[in-house]
């Protein structure tokens, strides 16, 4: 009888070793995975970021940035400011949490088609720009202005470049 308990006390010891060493090795793993997503992202800030400026007849600018990111990579956001964008500013800026927006120019009017849910407009207009927004509501519209934007007369800015 003392044998045979000896034979499990070894069996259990060996498969406590064994999963030790997994679980030791799963955490290496895990490591050095996370430090590899830190430097990638860190690597990557510029390839997920379209920028773009406007320049109208009067002689003003407006900055627009394009931007994705997130975990899973579905956090969009466009954005249209009288300034160089650093961080969006829901106060002053024009903000599309969408991935692509359609406009255009016309002296110094500009038109903005986007879909009409996850948007922010700034109470304060801009300077000497003139700002119209034209909400998108239904699928049939957004599909519509993806593919034919440039029979519209429209320009296109994407998240996804």
């Amino acid at each position: 009888m003392a044998i045979w308990t000896e034979e499990i006390i070894v069996i259990m010891l060996k498969n406590r070793i064994v999963l030790l060493l997994v679980f030791v090795s799963f955490g290496i793993i895990f490591s050095c995975g996370q430090k590899h997503i830190k430097i990638e992202n860190e690597d990557d800030t510029h390839h997920n970021e379209v920028a773009r400026i406007l320049n109208f007849p009067n002689g003003k600018k407006i900055y627009i940035r394009a931007k994705f990111g997130g975990i899973s990579g579905d956090h969009e956001e466009i954005i249209f400011s009288e300034s160089p964008i650093s961080i969006a500013r829901k106060e002053t800026n024009y903000i599309f949490y969408t991935d692509e927006v359609f406009y255009k120019i016309n002296n110094n009017i500009l038109t903005i088609q986007a879909p009409q849910s996850g948007k922010n407009i700034p109470k304060t207009p801009f300077k000497d720009i003139e700002i119209i927004f034209k909400g998108l509501k239904t699928y049939d519209e957004i599909r519509d202005f993806h593919t034919n934007y440039q029979k519209h007369g429209l320009e296109r800015i994407s998240s996804h470049r």
